[in-house]
């Protein structure tokens, strides 16, 4: 079954993330002009929740996106930080970022109290003293 992602709504009339091959097209909620070399902290107009066990990653063409992981402790509107190649234009309800929801493991991390080996979820590392 799959997990349940809930998305809000900040500004009236958005366009709804849309589903592709490459992940969600998340969709430009304002008009904007990005200059080249510089970042931008981009609002993307709705806020979300979702399970620990998964996080998001957002990429876009043609500019650089910094950071771009959102963790499921994420609160308020989500926003991308974009730094473009060349200066930009993106029209509102126009594509800006690509969203793909990717599920995580949580291993358990265990301490070996011998400090001989130590173990990370299914791995084991020998310690040399």
């Amino acid at each position: 079954m799959s997990e349940i992602i809930k998305y809000f709504k900040l500004y009236k009339k958005i366009k709804k993330p849309k589903y592709t091959p490459l992940g969600y097209e998340i969709y430009s909620p304002v008009n904007l002009k990005l200059k080249a070399g510089e970042p931008y902290l981009v609002p993307l107009g709705f806020k979300m929740s979702f399970p620990k066990t998964y996080c998001c990653l957002l990429t876009k063409n043609k500019c650089r996106v910094l950071g771009g992981l959102i963790d499921s402790d994420c609160r308020g509107e989500i926003r991308a930080i974009l730094c473009p190649k060349e200066d930009i234009f993106i029209k509102r309800n126009t594509i800006i970022v690509v969203m793909q929801i990717l599920e995580i493991d949580l291993p358990v991390i265990k301490e070996n109290k011998s400090n001989s080996f130590i173990q990370v979820g299914s791995e084991v590392f020998k310690i040399n003293k």
